[in-house]
C-alpha cells in the first residue's frame, strides 16, 4: 500500500495528502495497523499534550516502527504505548539529533560529535521540559 497520512482535519488531510503525493487515510481513527508497516506522528499537539496521542494504543501492533516527530518531553506517550507491545521506536528527540549532525557535517564538512551533542541535547530538554 502507498504510504498514506491521517489527519483530525479532512480538509487538512487531504491538501497535505494531494502535496506529499500520498493518499489520505481518513481521521486517525481509521488507521489499520495491519496495512502499514511504521507511523510517524507529526502532530503539534503532543508538544503541549504529552500524555496523549493521535492513535489509541489498542490501534498499535508489535510490528510496527513508531516515530514521535515532537522532542519535549522526550517520552510521550505514543512512544510509550509503542515500546509496551514491542514496537521499533524512535522519539523526536532522536530525529533533532541526527538534522543537527547533518547540519553540523554539512557546515563543517567533518563528523559530528553524536554522543557529546546528545548530551548537550538531552541536558536542554531536561532543562526546558
Amino acid at each position: 500500500m502507498p504510504p498514506s497520512q491521517f489527519n483530525r482535519t479532512a480538509e487538512r488531510g487531504q491538501a497535505l495528502a494531494y502535496e506529499f503525493g500520498v493518499r489520505f487515510g481518513g481521521a486517525p481513527s481509521a488507521f489499520d495497523a495491519q496495512a502499514f508497516d511504521g507511523v510517524v506522528n507529526a502532530a503539534a499537539a503532543a508538544f503541549r499534550a504529552p500524555d496523549t496521542g493521535p492513535l489509541a494504543s489498542t490501534q498499535l501492533q508489535p510490528h510496527l516502527f513508531v516515530m514521535d516527530a515532537a522532542f519535549i518531553p522526550v517520552r510521550k506517550r505514543p512512544i510509550c504505548d509503542a515500546e509496551a507491545i514491542s514496537c521499533r521506536t524512535v522519539d523526536g528527540s532522536r530525529m533533532l539529533l541526527h538534522q543537527f549532525c547533518g547540519q553540523v557535517e554539512l557546515y563543517t564538512g567533518k563528523p559530528a560529535p553524536f554522543e557529546v551533542m546528545t548530551e548537550a541535547l538531552l541536558e536542554e530538554i531536561r532543562q526546558i521540559g
